[in-house]
C-alpha cells in the first residue's frame, strides 16, 4: 500500500471506530477524520460511503447543521457509488440516508435488498434490513434480519438492540429483555439501551428496576423523556412533569420528536402533534421512529395520526407498535 494510501486508511480506521462509540465528541471527530482522509485519496469509494454515514450521525447528534451536513451526506454516498456501483457500503449508506434524512422508503428498501444481494452475510447489511423493516412496522422481516445478524456477529451490541426493539413491538418481553441485557454487555455506554431496557422492564410490572436502568442512562434527552413517561404511567405527576420540563428547556431546539413521544405517552394529542409538527419542520430524524415508537400509541386514535404518517410516507405499510 502506497504511504499516502496507508495514511489515509489508518484515518478511515480511526474514524469507523469513533463513529461506532456514538458520542457526540467522537462523531465530530470522526467526519473530521474523514475529511483527511479524502482529502489524501478522493478515489476510496469506501472513505465516502462512511463519511456520508458520519455526516447523518453529525446530523442527528447536532454536531453539524443540519441543511449543509444532509446534502453533504447525500452527494458523499452518491460519490461512493459512482466510485463502486457494486460497493456493498455504499447501498447500506444510502439506505441510512433515505431512512433517517430523506424518508424515501422504496429507495431505502432498494438500496438495502441490493447490499443484500450483493452479500447476503454482510452483518452490517442484516442490521440495516432489521432497522429499516422495523421501522416499517414489518416486524417478523424485522425479527428475521436481527436474529440472523446476531448468529453471525454474536457481540454485535447494534444487532441485539434491534432486537430487542422488534421483540419489545412484538410482546415478547422477557426476549427483548435479554437482547438488550446483551446489548449494554457488548456497548455499556451506548446510547439509548438503557432507555430501551427501562421500557421492557416497566412492560413487565417492574416499576423500580425500570427507573434504577434508566438513571443510568447516558444521553440526558433520552433519560429525561423516559423518566418523564415511567413517572406519568406510575401516576408520579410532579417528577413526570420536572423531567418533560428539563427535556423541553435543555433540548426545545433539537429533540422536538422525543418531547413529542413524552406528550404522547400521556395521551396529550394536542402537544404531541404540535411538536410532531415541529419536528417535521425541522427534519428530525427521529421521526423515523414515528410509525413505530411505542410512547406514541395512546395518540393513535386521533384523526391526524394517518395524516401524519401519510405526510411520512407511511401509508403503504402495515404498522406496528414498539415498546
Amino acid at each position: 500500500m502506497a504511504r499516502g494510501n496507508r495514511a489515509a486508511h489508518n484515518l478511515y480506521l480511526q474514524a469507523r471506530f469513533l463513529l461506532n462509540r456514538r458520542a457526540d465528541a467522537d462523531i465530530a471527530k470522526s467526519v473530521k477524520l474523514l475529511r483527511q482522509a479524502l482529502a489524501i485519496d478522493p478515489h476510496s469509494a469506501q472513505t465516502w460511503a462512511t463519511f456520508s454515514q458520519a455526516l447523518v450521525a453529525a446530523v442527528d447528534y447536532a454536531v453539524v447543521p443540519q441543511v449543509e451536513g444532509t446534502a453533504e451526506a447525500l452527494t458523499a454516498v452518491q460519490r461512493a457509488l459512482a466510485l463502486q456501483p457494486d460497493l456493498v457500503d455504499g447501498h447500506i449508506a444510502m439506505c441510512t440516508y433515505q431512512k433517517l434524512r430523506a424518508w424515501n422508503w422504496q429507495i431505502a428498501i432498494s438500496s438495502v435488498q441490493r447490499a443484500l444481494h450483493l452479500s447476503p452475510d454482510e452483518i452490517d447489511a442484516q442490521t440495516e434490513a432489521a432497522q429499516l423493516y422495523f421501522l416499517l412496522g414489518r416486524l417478523q422481516e424485522s425479527l428475521e434480519y436481527a436474529s440472523r445478524a446476531t448468529m453471525l456477529d454474536p457481540v454485535n451490541a447494534i444487532s441485539y438492540r434491534i432486537l430487542g426493539s422488534t421483540l419489545g413491538a412484538l410482546g415478547r418481553w422477557a426476549e427483548s429483555e435479554a437482547a438488550f441485557r446483551q446489548a449494554i454487555e457488548f456497548a455499556p455506554d451506548r446510547p439509548g439501551l438503557r432507555a430501551s431496557l427501562a421500557f421492557v422492564l416497566e412492560r413487565q410490572g417492574r416499576q423500580d428496576e425500570a427507573l434504577d436502568a434508566v438513571s443510568c442512562e447516558p444521553a440526558d434527552f433520552l433519560r429525561w423523556r423516559t423518566l418523564s413517561c415511567l413517572h406519568f404511567r406510575g401516576g408520579n405527576l410532579v417528577d413526570s412533569d420536572r423531567n418533560l420540563h428539563a427535556l423541553i428547556d435543555r433540548y426545545g431546539d433539537l429533540a422536538a420528536f422525543n418531547i413529542a413521544a413524552a406528550y404522547g405517552a400521556r395521551g396529550d394529542a394536542d402537544h404531541a402533534f404540535e411538536w410532531l409538527e415541529r419536528a417535521y419542520a425541522v427534519r428530525d430524524s427521529g421521526l423515523s421512529y414515528v410509525k413505530c415508537h411505542g410512547m406514541l400509541q395512546p395518540i393513535q386514535a386521533d384523526p391526524r395520526w394517518p395524516v401524519f404518517l401519510r405526510k411520512m410516507g407511511f401509508e403503504e405499510y402495515d404498522s406496528g407498535i414498539g415498546p
